[in-house]
């Protein structure tokens, strides 16, 4: 074999191993949602409009525990108007991110600090990548159940 073809043979290969390996995004994209998650989470504490706003697609909806559809401008009145809704400490576990292109959806456990109601919850949430910005477009929560 001459040395040409060993050459020839070895960038081949790199180009190869380069174009079929992809460093793991679904880390990395798990860092920036559940820090758009904490964003969402404490905009919801403080009763920033303008935060949930920016956060929420325009065609935002929820589904409740009880089944219940909300949609974006109902949930942010009741966000507003709920004042059992308080800064309070925020614990998420068990966080799974599975992306497909500019989709993503991420299930995780919360706990909110606050003791007045239901604080434990297991949740699922899309988030869409619309001109490079990640937009929830809905999500459904169930209150767990004390252990």
């Amino acid at each position: 074999m001459n040395r040409m073809s060993v050459q020839t043979r070895g960038l081949a290969a790199a180009m190869f191993v380069a174009v079929l390996w992809q460093p793991n995004r679904t880390e990395d994209i798990g860092i920036v949602l559940m820090d758009l998650q904490r964003q969402e989470d404490d905009a919801e504490m403080k009763k920033d409009m303008v935060t949930l706003d920016r956060l929420f697609a325009d065609d935002f909806f929820t589904v409740e525990p009880d089944g219940k559809v909300v949609g974006k401008a109902a949930y942010l009145a009741r966000i507003r108007n709920d004042a059992s809704i308080t800064n309070a400490s925020v614990d998420y576990a068990d966080v799974v991110v599975h992306r497909y292109g500019e989709t993503a959806v991420v299930n995780y456990r919360v706990k909110f600090g606050y003791t007045a109601r239901a604080n434990e919850f297991r949740v699922t949430v899309v988030w869409v990548r619309k001109a490079n910005t990640w937009r929830t477009v809905t999500f459904h929560w169930s209150s767990m159940q004390p252990q």
